[in-house]
C-alpha cells in the first residue's frame, strides 16, 4: 500500500503535468511574469515571497526525496540523488526554467533548483526527523504568504487562478524581482508592466481589488 508520502508526492507530479498541459502560453516568459506579477504589487508581500518562496521548494524537495524510488539509483550517482518523485520534480523545475527563459537567468534559476535539491538531500540525510520537520517548514512557509496576501496585497494568491502556473512560476519570478531590484532586466520589467497595469484594472473592474 503506498504510504502517505508516495501518495503526496505522485499527486504533486500530476497535478504539475496535468496542470502544465492545459496552461496556455506555457512558455511565454513575459506573460507568466505579468500574471505572477499582478498579484504581488505590495512591496511587503512581496518580501514575504521573496523570503518564502525557495524554503518552500526545498522543503517539498524533501518530503518528495522520502518517496519510493521508481528504480535502483545507479551507484555512481546515489550520493546525489534518489530516482524517485523528488528528482522528477527537481526535472521538471529546471527543464522548465532553461525552456521558458533562454537566458543566463533561466539558468541560473534551474542552478538554483539544483541547489535545493542537494541541500534537500542533505536534510534527509542530516535530519533525524527530515518529512517533519520540512513539513513544519513548508506549512510556516505558507501561512506566512496566505498572511502577506490577506493582510497586505489583500488579494486572493495566485494559485486560486492558475495552480501550476503560479507554482513553477514562483520560484524563478523571485529570483527575476531580485535582479530586477539589483538594477537587471529593466528591459523585461519594463515590457511587462503594461501587461501587468491591464491585469489589475481587470481585477479592480471585477471587484476583487
Amino acid at each position: 500500500m503506498p504510504s502517505a508520502v508516495d501518495v503526496f508526492s505522485w499527486s504533486l507530479v500530476l497535478v504539475l503535468v496535468s496542470t502544465s498541459a492545459t496552461t496556455k502560453r506555457l512558455f511565454d516568459l513575459e506573460s507568466h511574469l505579468a500574471f505572477y506579477s499582478s498579484y504581488h504589487r505590495n512591496a511587503v508581500n512581496r518580501v514575504i515571497h521573496l523570503a518564502c518562496i525557495w524554503p518552500l521548494l526545498a522543503s517539498v524537495l524533501v518530503i518528495c526525496d522520502a518517496s519510493t524510488p521508481l528504480a535502483p539509483t545507479p551507484t555512481l550517482l546515489a550520493p546525489l540523488l534518489r530516482m524517485n518523485a523528488g528528482a522528477v520534480i527537481a526535472a521538471i523545475f529546471c527543464a522548465y526554467y532553461i525552456a521558458l527563459d533562454r537566458s543566463a537567468y533561466g539558468l541560473a534559476s534551474a542552478s538554483a533548483v539544483l541547489v535545493s535539491y542537494a541541500l534537500a538531500r542533505a536534510w534527509t540525510a542530516a535530519a533525524s526527523q527530515p518529512v517533519f520537520t520540512a513539513a513544519c517548514v513548508h506549512g510556516m512557509g505558507w501561512l506566512a504568504q496566505f498572511a502577506g496576501h490577506a493582510l497586505f496585497e489583500k488579494r486572493a494568491p495566485a494559485l486560486f487562478e492558475n495552480f501550476a502556473q503560479a507554482l513553477l512560476m514562483a520560484p524563478h519570478f523571485v529570483l527575476v524581482e531580485a535582479c530586477v531590484a539589483l538594477g537587471f532586466r529593466a528591459q523585461l520589467a519594463a515590457s511587462i508592466e503594461p501587461l501587468v497595469a491591464r491585469r489589475v484594472r481587470g481585477f479592480t473592474a471585477a471587484g476583487t481589488r
